[in-house]
């Protein structure tokens, strides 16, 4: 299993999309995947908006905050998403994992 670490610095991370906010899609997708363990949110503001997910205070710097959601983290290969993919589910997630596998690389 994997940790997830959820990129959500900036505003649109809290777009309202059917009365939910965009990045609780990717949690969501995340949430019902069998192949991730915990999720990490990297974003400000997030308090009492989203659920399922571990929040973690971010910078201004992408850089800093993938850093922190790293150092969270409790396992050894790790996802990085992006809170803009409201569009992703479970069965993305776990294909993606699975190809991802086969490879002997950081992808």
């Amino acid at each position: 299993m994997l940790d997830a670490i959820i990129l959500a610095g900036s505003e649109k991370a809290l777009l309202s999309l059917n009365g939910k906010p965009m990045v609780q899609y990717v949690i969501d997708a995340l949430s019902n995947s069998s192949l991730i363990k915990n999720i990490y949110v990297v974003g400000n503001d997030l308090e009492g908006n989203i659920k399922n997910a571990t929040i973690i205070s971010a910078t201004s710097s992408i850089y800093e905050n993938i850093a922190k959601g790293v150092n969270q983290a409790e396992g050894e290969k790790i996802l990085i998403a992006t809170c803009d993919i409201p569009l992703i589910n479970s069965g993305i997630v776990n294909n993606y994992i699975n190809k991802c596998f086969g490879y002997n690389a950081d992808i």
